[in-house]
Parts: structure tokens; C-alpha cells; sequence
């Protein structure tokens, strides 16, 4: 009887830290490291392109955009928000002013679940290329 009371409490300890590991490890896989919200993107004069949504629930808040664009027009990064991930609301500018190049933006959303990156044109005339992006979040 002894031994099957501590051969239970054994495996409840397995069972737990087996728990805890997993979720460590989606939580580490979903919410932190880089992402490639744009890759060979045109951004048209005036036009705007939107990256996917990215799960922030527990990341610690360090997020930096790293961009290398090509062509005659002035790129803006905006960031949107949301909850739930439909409803998306406007939390700024990330950069803007950016032209043909690379250039690197750290910025701070508040505690929210989702973000999504917008790239927008803001020049009439000329439209940007971005080659490649880099999106870190810890």
C-alpha cells in the first residue's frame, strides 16, 4: 500500500513538470523570436500592405522592425492592436520617413494579445519594394 501511495505521488510529479514543459515551450514558440511580416512586398504610391497577426499575449514587451526597402518612395510602419484578433484599432507609428535601404525601429504596444504591422506608402508618386523584414518580439 506504501509503495503504490508513493508511485502516485510520483507520477503526479511527472505528469505536472511534463505540463509546466510543454506550455514553457508553445508559449516560447508562439510568442518570442523573429518574424517576416513582409518579403518582396511592392507598396504602391498611396497604398498600404498589412502583415499577419502575431500573438503577443506573454511576450516581456522588447519588440524591434528591421526593413530593407528598395524604390524611390517614402515608407511609414504602422502597428495595430487587438484582443481578439478581428477587430484591429490604429496604436501609432511605428517609423515613418523611411526611405531606400535598411533601417531599424524599436517601439512598446501595450499589453495586448495580437499586433499586426501595416506598411504604408505615403508618397503620390513613387512606390517601395520591401526585400525583407524582420520582426523580433520577446
Amino acid at each position: 500500500m506504501r509503495r503504490t501511495f508513493f508511485t502516485n505521488i510520483a507520477l503526479a510529479l511527472i505528469l505536472v513538470l511534463l505540463a509546466v514543459t510543454s506550455l514553457s515551450a508553445m508559449d516560447k514558440s508562439l510568442e518570442s523570436g523573429v518574424q517576416e511580416p513582409f518579403e518582396a512586398e511592392t507598396v504602391e504610391a498611396g497604398a498600404t500592405a498589412n502583415s499577419t497577426a502575431y500573438g503577443v499575449g506573454n511576450a516581456r514587451g522588447y519588440f524591434s522592425l528591421q526593413s530593407i526597402t528598395t524604390g524611390a518612395g517614402t515608407l511609414a510602419f504602422n502597428l495595430y492592436i487587438s484582443n481578439d484578433g478581428e477587430n484591429w484599432i490604429s496604436n501609432g507609428t511605428i517609423a515613418t520617413g523611411l526611405s531606400a535601404g535598411t533601417n531599424l525601429a524599436t517601439f512598446s504596444p501595450p499589453p495586448v494579445a495580437f499586433i499586426k504591422i501595416q506598411a504604408e506608402e505615403t508618397g503620390s508618386t513613387n512606390s517601395s519594394t520591401i526585400g525583407s523584414s524582420h520582426l523580433f518580439i520577446q
